[in-house]
């Protein structure tokens, strides 16, 4: 096909809009409340909005906010970090797992505050990350700090496969 540049509007937003639209509010309605504290029982909630998505917990993963990651850290689902391997830990950025879904914190996520995002679950089989371009190696003398600057690139792209409702879903505070 034709490649076209379209700019990548983010895993909350395909949640948010579109065909997925599943976004589960914690408030459940009412958005004077304040904010709750985020709990591992949330993740199961937007696992079961995923539908048949969600069944398998390996095909899974949470991503959290550093808010809805310092609320769950107090929970006791959450406590039990004994099902993660020090090494995956430095590889992956997993921090934990609960219900055997791997957790992953961001903090490109908005501070809390009333409808914010706070969490996305994400059925990882539906995307793909295709190396476009290979590793590009290039070098340089750098005269005034008297040091060879090497510099290597590579270009990947993130695509989703197909649009199906519950592939996505995103949870506000």
């Amino acid at each position: 096909g034709v490649y076209t540049s379209v700019a990548y509007a983010g895993l909350v937003q395909l949640a948010s809009a579109g065909l997925d639209n599943k976004t589960l509010n914690m408030q459940a309605g009412s958005p004077s409340a304040s904010p709750g504290l985020f709990k591992a029982a949330d993740l199961l909630d937007m696992r079961q909005a995923m539908g048949k998505y969600g069944r398998n917990p390996t095909d899974l993963v949470y991503i959290l906010s550093m808010d809805a990651y310092y609320d769950i850290l107090d929970d006791i689902a959450f406590a039990d970090l004994s099902q993660v391997a020090g090494s995956a830990i430095k590889v992956t950025g997993q921090i934990g797992s609960v219900y055997g879904t791997p957790v992953i914190i961001c903090d490109e996520f908005p501070t809390k505050a009333d409808g914010a995002p706070c969490a996305v679950a994400v059925n990882t089989r539906n995307f793909v990350i295709p190396v476009l371009r290979g590793v590009t190696l290039e070098q340089d003398y750098d005269v005034e700090n008297q040091r060879r600057v090497l510099v290597a690139t590579q270009r990947r792209g993130f695509d989703r496969m197909f649009s199906a409702v519950g592939q996505v879903v995103a949870k506000t505070w």
